[in-house]
């Protein structure tokens, strides 16, 4: 018998390894194993085995496979077959896929070790190396060379058969934790204490062997010192501590009150039906749930959710970012208990290692997570649910540039189950999709809670401010500001959002023009009057800000353009006596101070919120009632295609934050450009209207969704070097190309510099999948992109993707 096994490496093919007869019934397709490569091991996973060699494969060059690992499979069979899909269609290496979704402590290569065969053949000194710290003659390499043992010395010795090479897995498991607990030591009849018969007979009924220390304690009250030491005197019970074998949890769940569940509205019963007979009838059916702000698709979610897990199914639920899980996390576990798995990079190694092995193992039903738990293990998964299904963080922008939504529905494609994208502001990829019958398009067209002035009041006023019109340059409007004044009087909250961080977008000489840029990368460098230095937020680099211009040396500089810290200093002059809450990378540095923040946020501690996009959507803030848009056409002066798109779904979400209760909401757009179309559709809440427009203007200058797209990036840090490589690229490019497939460039990328690298791109575009995928292969194997890769030209193929900077 014979596997193909895929190392998790680079290599971009998997290799065949004869399958021992004593391994035969383990070596299971997605099992780790241990094979043999020139001379060390390698650790891979079996994509898949058969008993008779291909004809252009000799038995004399097989070699065995070493080892099985784990108890079973780590890659279940739908996601084996949903990575190798993904290594196709995105043209990046299988074993790479497989190294990035295990967790960190399955993906630990084998470690080289010496075993000592002829101890007498060293000096004392020597042996001892080999038997320390209770290994039975083992010793690594790192240890050996400590001694000051060259590596030539240790390869005689081992020509000599003095040591022989062995190599060992690092352990999988997580260090062991311990517990304190109380056990009983006698019979319950032998005790004659009132107070042990209320409280720790129950305890020892409901946990048998032993309960944990601090459910005593808590049980006991504030004299529970008392009481153990009473009992364990007399002999009735004994402190000690044994191994925990719990399931780690994540911690970073908000402060939400427990709602619901709630009577649903009869659009919500339509969504609810269609999505739960289409499971029932079985096989692949994708939804797209269009929901206005606070039309209650989270509700929707979890009482799929409920009857999902009542036919003994699991469920996978995606969100975009970790600002918007911990508020899903509450919800979510509020409803289900510890039946909740989480996944995302806030998770310490051993949480994620533990959260993933039970939603393998079946002991958590529900996964939620972000972009990366797309790839986790499901136990008999029968629903995958993408909230907020149009968010660009779904796309990863380095390495492998998957996006999740898509590979989301892949899935539920390999699996035959339905799959549900909700949003407020659905992409206009999907949008198009359910225009055209690809998605069942369901509509929750209002929000729950009513205004007092009906159910068409729900949804907030919405005015758009002509900055043009504001004397002096001003940060907030009149009208923002008179709003604010009000809205603080009464107590209630305002959210201004900007998504620009810092105090001044960039550091100008009044003299010469002279911009302070980075170093590494051709941007303007941040101005953070906290700190008083410049920043660079692509590479992190940071500069002192110079008391006169770098260039002319005759001037000082001035600060231009605005940030979150800016418009912060602005509201404490206008409101002193408010409390500001400004969530924004800068000020969140962990998860914790995240939680803590969105708790005071939800506790009404903040009388006034300043945030980015982390804010803008899927948050429910019950005392927030006005949104200020700072700098609305901030996001039109990107160069791409999506720039409209993306911006629109800002401003629509973020003008859904306010009055999500019974108080109406209102919302302050700034601009300069208020003619234009996303504001008109803006103030009429009239989202598909404006998908619609960019459809035809798509249309007509052949962007998708009327078109597959995909782009070639080449980086390096010599710059004349990587614009050869690219343009010798794009002559071969334009020669395989066939009729139909258009090339443009090669071209700068518009961020022609980041972290010290000089990018150039590609575009193509393509009528069908078929086509871009012929291409992209192609691309991929050129002998002539190794060449260049030597001397130190990088390339990376991006298919679908979201920006083009």
């Amino acid at each position: 018998m014979f596997a193909r096994v895929q190392l998790l490496t680079g290599l971009d093919k998997s290799l065949t390894y004869e399958v021992p007869e004593n391994l035969a019934e383990e070596a299971l397709p997605g099992r780790r194993v241990i094979v043999p490569v020139i001379k060390s091991q390698q650790l891979g996973i079996i994509v898949n085995k058969f008993n008779a060699l291909p004809e252009n494969e000799q038995i004399g060059r097989i070699r065995r496979m070493v080892a099985c690992l784990d108890d079973g499979p780590v890659v279940p069979e739908d996601l084996l077959k949903l990575c190798i899909w993904a290594s196709e269609y995105y043209v990046y290496p299988l074993g790479l896929i497989l190294r990035a979704i295990l967790p960190e402590r399955l993906r630990m290569k084998p470690r080289l070790y010496y075993r000592l065969e002829i101890p007498e053949a060293l000096p004392e000194e020597v042996r001892s190396i080999f038997f320390r710290r209770g290994r039975e003659g083992v010793a690594s390499r790192e240890a050996l060379a400590r001694a000051g043992i060259k590596s030539w010395t240790i390869r005689r010795w081992e020509n000599r058969g003095v040591l022989s090479r062995i190599f060992l897995l690092p352990s999988t498991s997580s260090p062991k934790r311990l517990r304190r607990v109380v056990r009983i030591l006698c019979s319950p009849d032998q005790v004659d204490d009132r107070k042990f018969h209320e409280i720790m007979l129950p305890l020892f009924s409901s946990f048998p062997g032993s309960v944990d220390y601090s459910t005593v304690r808590e049980k006991l009250g504030n004299n529970y010192r008392y009481w153990i030491r009473k009992w364990v005197k007399k002999g009735w019970i004994k402190e000690t501590e044994e191994e925990d074998t719990s399931v780690l949890e994540s911690i970073y769940a908000q402060d939400v009150p427990v709602e619901g569940p709630f009577e649903l509205t009869n659009h919500q019963k339509t969504v609810m039906e269609q999505v739960l007979d289409a499971a029932e009838k079985g096989g692949f059916s994708s939804f797209l749930l269009y929901g206005v702000t606070g039309s209650g698709k989270t509700e929707v979610y979890l009482r799929l959710c409920e009857r999902v897990l009542a036919r003994d199914r699991g469920v996978l639920v995606l969100v975009p970012e970790i600002a918007l899980i911990t508020q899903m996390e509450a919800l979510f576990k509020s409803r289900f208990g510890n039946s909740v798995a989480l996944w995302h990079s806030g998770l310490e190694p051993d949480v994620k290692l533990d959260q993933w092995r039970a939603a393998r193992d079946g002991l958590k039903r529900i996964v939620l997570g972000v972009r990366s738990a797309v790839f986790t293990p499901v136990r008999n998964c029968g629903l995958i649910i993408v909230d907020e299904e149009h968010d660009s963080s779904y796309k990863q922008d380095d390495r492998f540039r998957y996006n999740a939504r898509d590979v989301a529905i892949m899935r539920a494609d390999i699996l035959g189950i339905p799959i549900l994208l909700g949003s407020a502001t659905p992409s206009v990829q999907s949008y198009f999709d359910a225009k055209t019958g690809k998605y069942r398009l369901l509509v929750l067209p209002e929000r729950i809670r009513s205004g007092e002035g009906g159910q068409d009041d729900t949804m907030p006023v919405i005015e758009v401010v002509d900055m043009r019109r504001e004397k002096g340059g001003k940060i907030l409007s009149g009208r923002l500001r008179e709003l604010m004044i009000a809205n603080y009087q009464k107590g209630m909250q305002t959210l201004l959002f900007l998504n620009r961080r810092g105090f001044a977008a960039c550091a100008l000489c009044g003299r010469c023009g002279h911009m302070v840029e980075c170093d590494l990368c051709s941007v303007a460098m941040t101005y953070h009057a906290g700190e008083n230095v410049l920043k660079c937020h692509y590479c992190g680099a940071i500069k002192e800000v110079p008391t006169v211009c770098p260039k002319c040396e005759k001037s000082v500089l001035v600060f231009l353009g605005i940030g979150t810290e800016r418009v912060e200093a602005e509201v404490r002059k206008l409101l002193p006596g408010a409390r500001i809450e400004r969530i924004d990378r800068d000020t969140v540095e962990n998860m914790e101070i995240l939680v803590k923040k969105l708790n005071a946020v939800r506790r009404g501690e903040a009388q006034v919120i300043v945030g980015t996009q982390m804010l803008s959507k899927g948050h429910d803030f019950p005392g927030i009632s006005l949104t200020g848009v700072i700098h609305a056409d901030l996001g039109f002066g990107l160069p791409d295609f999506r720039a409209g798109e993306i911006t629109a779904q800002q401003l629509f979400q973020v003008s859904g934050r306010p009055g999500r209760r019974k108080t109406r909401g209102h919302v302050i757009i700034q601009t300069y450009n208020p003619e234009h179309y996303i504001f008109k559709a803006l103030s009429s809440h009239a989202y598909q209207s404006f998908c619609d427009l960019e459809l035809k203007s798509r249309k007509i200058l052949s962007y998708p969704p009327f078109v597959k797209m995909a782009r070639v990036i080449c980086t390096s840090r010599d710059r004349d070097e990587v614009y050869r490589a690219v343009h010798e690229l794009g002559s071969f490019m334009r020669r395989i190309a066939k009729e139909g497939v258009q090339i443009l460039g090669p071209a700068p990328a518009p961020y022609f510099r980041l972290r010290g690298l000089y990018r150039w791109h590609i575009l193509v575009k393509s009528k069908t999948g078929r086509e871009m995928s012929e291409l992209l292969r192609v691309i991929a194997g050129y002998d002539a992109l190794n060449l260049w890769r030597r001397r130190g030209v990088a390339f990376a193929i991006d298919r679908d993707p979201m920006l083009c900077l």
